[in-house]
């Protein structure tokens, strides 16, 4: 009797490992029925967005880019957010695709490009010491007319034009991206190139576009500052998620970070604690 049990145990507990093996295949390998799928913008609601464009009915949320030599908030990166009564928020990532689908993207660039000035004017004017990072698609770069609008909005809003940064990612070899962004720099608006895997067409990239910043993450990183010590860009590490990564990120020379570890995105008033006050030599621009 006594082997019996013994023996009925035994083949439970390897029934129970078994089991938790499958379980644990099963979910590794379907995990992807759990993931949430990209979004996509159906054609009737395409007019929705449009009109939250239009009555400036979008959101933006800034993330502090710091110094890591100082700690200093020295600029933040803006991101668009947009809450739909059906869809709910969306987010940047989200956003910029459903305004590719619908033929928004220069409308939304322009639209965060006015609302990002305006709201920088508004810092500088109080003495505020940042500049500010806006994303730049391939389809706006395209546009013979996209220097022309960076130039007004800053004219508008009398903000200096080194106060600036607009973000490329991946621009590829169009002469005209290329031509559009010499033309920022003329203006004295600076850019950065984001989206850094160091493949052959970055390298590439870097070279022939002579960008103010880059952006790097993980292992890459020490690879990024080492180009940018030689070709004379300065780099900002993204996805600070942790105290160790911000510690990487120091050890690799990094002048800039942000990610979660350093601040989140939030609203304007939000980040206002964070912000430093520029010396009275420097407020002018």
């Amino acid at each position: 009797m006594t082997i019996l049990i013994t023996f009925a145990l035994a083949v439970a507990v390897v029934a129970d490992a078994l089991w938790l093996r499958l379980l644990a295949a099963l979910v590794a390998g379907g995990a992807w029925l759990y993931k949430r799928r990209p979004r996509r913008l159906p054609a009737r609601r395409r007019p929705d967005l449009r009109a939250a464009l239009e009555k400036g009915a979008l959101d933006l949320r800034y993330q502090p880019i710091v110094d890591l030599t100082d700690g200093r908030t020295a600029g933040v990166e803006v991101l668009p957010r947009w809450h739909h009564p059906g869809l709910g928020w969306v987010g940047p990532a989200e956003l910029l695709r459903m305004a590719a689908e619908a033929g928004l993207t220069p409308l939304l660039g322009a639209w965060v490009l006015d609302r990002s000035c305006r709201q920088l004017a508004s810092w500088l004017a109080d003495g505020r010491d940042l500049w500010i990072s806006v994303h730049a698609e391939p389809a706006e770069l395209e546009s013979v007319l996209y220097v022309a609008g960076v130039a007004a909005a800053l004219t508008t809003h009398r903000v200096p034009a080194a106060r600036l940064v607009v973000e490329v990612t991946g621009p590829g070899d169009s002469r005209r991206v290329t031509s559009q962004l010499a033309g920022l720099r003329a203006l004295g608006v600076r850019v950065a190139l984001g989206g850094t895997d160091l493949g052959p067409s970055t390298m590439r990239q870097l070279r022939r576009l002579s960008v103010d910043l880059v952006k790097g993450s993980g292992a890459a990183t020490a690879v990024v500052v080492t180009l940018g010590r030689r070709l004379g860009y300065e780099v900002v590490a993204e996805g600070i998620g942790t105290a160790e990564a911000l510690t990487a990120a120091k050890a690799a020379g990094c002048r800039y970070g942000q990610g979660e570890a350093l601040g989140r995105a939030a609203p304007a008033e939000h980040v206002e604690p964070l912000l430093s006050y520029a010396p009275p030599s420097r407020r002018a621009g």
